[in-house]
């Protein structure tokens, strides 16, 4: 019985080695990363962002403007929202496509097309204190395309889901002030305003961004 009693023994002795390693090898390593560690806020800022698109709309060129904003998170995250629009009224309407007011001629009526979207923004920044570094934003929401005389209200309109990811070189120009370049893509569906499509309301997309804000 002792000879079994001493094999017992032993075999205890090793199985408490393989349980304890884990644990000494957790307590030697210091570089470990946690969940909670992760979810810690260490640095909280903010900035707002003006951004000029430079894009195409049914075959036309086409300029949006607008911004985005939020709270920015340890450097690296803002959560937010943006808006943006068509700006100038370059993209014609054909006459027969044209939905206009009673008792007029469609040549005698000037429409254009307007696209106008905005939603929730999420922006990921890599690198954010060095000089040059890159960042990867994308807005969710929607919308309204549309057909708008010179003056007055719109004569035909529909509600549109955008999806728009988009990738930056910047720069810090100063501390509170960057400036970037990108390009993105910008994906519309569900229009239902007469004579233009969801793939006409797609393209890529350029922009040019400055950032005015707190980023330490």
């Amino acid at each position: 019985m002792g000879f079994y009693n001493q094999r017992i023994t032993i075999l205890l002795l090793v199985l408490t080695g393989f349980c304890a390693q884990p644990v000494w090898a957790q307590d030697e390593d210091e570089g470990q990363k946690t969940l909670s560690e992760i979810l810690t806020i260490n640095h909280s800022g903010f900035y707002g962002a003006t951004t000029l698109k430079f894009s195409s709309i049914k075959s036309n060129f086409a300029f949006l403007m607008g911004g985005y904003g939020g709270w920015y998170v340890n450097k690296h995250l803002l959560i937010g929202g943006g808006g943006f629009g068509l700006i100038g009224n370059n993209i014609a309407v054909e006459n027969n496509d044209k939905v206009v007011p009673d008792n007029q001629v469609p040549e005698n009526v000037f429409l254009s097309y307007d696209l106008s979207y905005g939603g929730f923004m999420l922006e990921y920044t890599l690198n954010s204190d060095q000089l040059v570094h890159s960042s990867f934003n994308i807005l969710v929401g929607g919308g309204t395309v549309e057909q708008k005389p010179e003056k007055g209200s719109s004569l035909a309109k529909s509600s549109v889901f955008v999806l728009e990811p988009t990738a930056y070189a910047e720069v810090n120009v100063v501390r509170f002030i960057r400036m970037g370049v990108g390009l993105g893509w910008r994906m519309v569906t569900g229009s239902h305003t007469r004579g233009i499509t969801n793939g006409e309301l797609s393209n890529l997309c350029g922009n040019f961004t400055i950032k005015l804000g707190y980023f330490d």
